[in-house]
């Protein structure tokens, strides 16, 4: 329906139904008049005057000590709507996540499946394997505790009953990963979270160890706890979690890693009537956990492994008995974006990286380097940036506070994808709709919120950092495009709620001004 025919069918309907009086020829004449008037004077806006818009909330948090940029842009247009210090180069957090996921898409396309194969290494009689598994982990992060049963069962099916020799996990597709910041080099020794992943082309369920919570029979008897779907040989729960009344759970889980092996300590209480409770925490080396997993998985299959756990960081010959394709890609960029799961997110750079770069051992600054270059291409060419960019990423997440992304850089992104008829229905489906978002600060009902798609970011070290960026729908059918970036100080932190709101007010004041003449 064109701009004539919805002005005019609204018109002339509302006439046609007014009581006590006819449609008229001259209703007609005059739903006509309003309609060519409404396009002529839509039209006459000039794009300056489009460009102007203010986003005076985001100015006013500026004015209270706050760091802001903004940049909102008509995709079919190629005009800008609004901008505020479009150029400026903010901590991203999380939104760096989608140069990650669009150059995945780019490079293997939504149906691609990442392997993982199960080599043997020794002779085989009868149901005797007289060697040793290997384990090469493909770099799928979408590999789970599922991908290992049915490895583990199709092991047993094949009719292997018994390995003599070790299982290999062989992890050189990207060799032994070094930590970066601070929060993964502290969590090779402990943590108390499960978004600080090591890194392995071995890894599975994102590197974490979960630990089920329920509460005893009675109040003051300990809970109940155990590891989940294993307990693992030398992996120990020390301390206790309290049942008490009520419902919920507050309960502190801590993992440590001693001379190789990881151990758990709890604390707190959990309500009686809580329920089961899972808290995921990550492993000190990943690979090694994969390999003592995966034996568990062996063992329940009717395979019994007579020898160790051993990782490697050059390949392992064998012959393959079994492979596993893991989830197709589309739907590992859409968990990444929609949980912000770092691993996901890091693995998939270090896939790029040795995808277009044969080389081994990598690391997750190279990984991030690559995705600069594509950042500083795709800024340098885009209608809507004044000139070279100057980002800086160096990793795939967002989780290193010294990235650097402007405005323009995630415009340029976004830009690029929407050109891409074959990624971006994907990369679109895999954001968030505000107002069906159960997340603080986004959800609530409201015109333009069910018209975004969205990536959030976070960061509250060595600031707070709030950041927004998506695409828009306008009301003709049309596409928009925006980034909205917000950081705190170290002596003015910013609370999610009051970053997002006033973004939320600005894109609302936009839809008032420009949007109601589409």
């Amino acid at each position: 329906m064109s701009l004539f025919d919805a002005k005019f069918h609204r018109i002339s309907a509302n006439n046609n139904h007014c009581p006590g009086r006819a449609f008229q020829p001259l209703d007609v004449f005059m739903g006509y008049l309003f309609a060519v008037l409404l396009v002529l004077v839509c039209s006459s806006i000039p794009q300056a005057a489009l460009a102007a818009t203010p986003l005076d909330a985001l100015k006013d948090l500026e004015r209270q000590g706050y760091e802001v940029a903004g940049l909102v842009v008509d995709l079919e247009k190629k005009t800008t709507i609004a901008e505020l210090h479009r150029d400026k180069l903010m901590i991203p957090a999380s939104v760096t996540k989608l140069y990650t996921a669009a150059q995945a898409l780019e490079v293997w396309g939504a149906d691609y499946r990442f392997e993982t194969h199960i080599l043997s290494r020794g002779k085989r009689k009868g149901n005797v394997l007289e060697g040793d598994l290997i384990f090469r982990g493909g770099g799928d992060p979408s590999l789970t505790n599922d991908g290992l049963w049915r490895l583990a069962r199709d092991i047993a099916q094949s009719g292997i009953t018994l390995v003599t020799g070790n299982i290999i996990v062989d992890e050189s597709l990207f060799g032994d990963v070094p930590c970066v910041t601070h929060d993964r080099c502290d969590a090779e020794k402990s943590t108390w979270h499960s978004y600080d992943s090591l890194l392995s082309s071995a890894a599975v369920n994102h590197g974490n160890v979960a630990v089920m919570v329920s509460p005893g029979q009675s109040l003051g008897a300990p809970a109940n706890i155990s590891f989940d779907p294993y307990k693992l040989p030398g992996m120990e729960i020390r301390g206790q979690i309290k049942t008490v009344k009520g419902y919920g759970g507050q309960f502190a889980v801590s993992r440590f890693t001693d001379n190789g092996s990881d151990w758990l300590r709890v604390s707190g209480t959990i309500g009686i009537n809580a329920g089961t409770h899972r808290a995921y925490r990550s492993v000190g080396d990943p690979a090694r956990y994969t390999g003592e997993l995966f034996r568990e998985f062996l063992e329940d299959a009717g395979v019994t492994i007579k020898g160790t756990i051993r990782v490697a960081t050059e390949p392992v010959d064998g012959k393959r008995l079994t492979t596993y394709q893991g989830k197709p890609l589309n739907q590992i960029v859409s968990d990444m974006l929609y949980y912000s799961n770092n691993q996901i997110a890091d693995v998939l750079a270090l896939n790029v990286l040795t995808e277009n770069h044969k080389q081994v051992p990598v690391t997750l600054q190279a990984a991030g380097g690559h995705l600069e270059n594509h950042a500083h291409a795709l800024t340098g060419s885009s209608s809507f940036a004044d000139g070279k960019s100057e980002a800086t990423i160096l990793d795939g997440s967002g989780l290193n506070p010294d990235n650097r992304l402007a405005p323009e850089d995630l415009i340029a992104l976004l830009d690029s994808v929407y050109k891409r008829s074959q990624d971006f229905p994907f990369l679109l489906g895999a954001m968030r709709v505000p107002a069906q978002s159960p997340s603080r600060g986004l959800s609530g009902r409201n015109e333009i919120w069910d018209r975004l798609s969205v990536k959030t970011g976070a960061l509250s070290e060595p600031v707070t950092v709030h950041t927004l960026a998506g695409y828009l729908r306008f009301k003709d059918g049309g596409w928009g495009a925006f980034a909205m970036m917000v950081n705190g100080t170290r002596r003015n932190p910013i609370y999610r709620v009051k970053a997002f709101e006033a973004i939320r007010k600005d894109l609302e004041t936009m839809k008032a001004a420009v949007f109601s003449c589409n």
